[in-house]
């Protein structure tokens, strides 16, 4: 083989150069794609544990005010004033509902109620 491609003209050296190149250089580009991805998933793995340590710190504040909210610390007080529906929107299109307490009982508009 290597005596036959030396009979051959630059023409043709060219030609089995261009058609044994991409044959050749496989390994080489699957070895670089594959340390490429170790790269990438590697980058992934340190921004994922990056957010977990966030995510733990962030855990551990919200434990540390539920604790507070259990021993009696109220981070926000709320009155509760009972009440009754007394109507509601005839379309039921909003879901509106009337009630019986108002500004009177301490109640303002736009405040959230349960029902």
């Amino acid at each position: 083989m290597p005596i036959s491609l030396l009979a051959l003209k630059p023409e043709g050296k060219f030609r089995v150069a261009n058609a044994l190149t991409p044959v050749l250089l496989y390994p080489i580009r699957t070895i670089g794609g594959y340390l490429q991805f170790l790269n990438i998933t590697g980058q992934c793995i340190e921004d994922l544990e990056r957010e977990i340590e966030l995510l733990k710190l962030e855990n551990a504040q919200l434990g540390a005010d539920l604790r507070l909210q259990e021993n009696g610390h109220r981070v926000t007080a709320y009155q509760l004033v009972k009440s009754r529906i007394i109507g509601r929107d005839p379309s039921n299109i909003n879901g509106y509902l009337i009630i019986n307490r108002g500004a009177d009982h301490g109640l303002a508009v736009d405040q959230a109620v349960i029902c």
